[in-house]
């Protein structure tokens, strides 16, 4: 379990998957798909691109 920071925005194309934009802080972060993380930004559960965040 982890925690990132934003660091480029990304728009969600489904329904599992978070919108973030740059700054955000994800929390209870984990991995799922192959470069793909789940996790939870502004009180919303879902999966982002790992690749757009680095660890806080």
């Amino acid at each position: 379990v982890g925690t990132y920071i934003v660091e480029y925005d990304y728009i969600a194309k489904s329904s599992d998957e978070l919108t973030i934009r740059k700054g955000d802080l994800i929390t209870d972060a984990v991995p799922a798909e192959d470069g793909w993380l789940k996790g939870d930004c502004r009180g919303t559960f879902g999966h982002f691109p790992e690749n757009f965040v680095t660890v806080s």
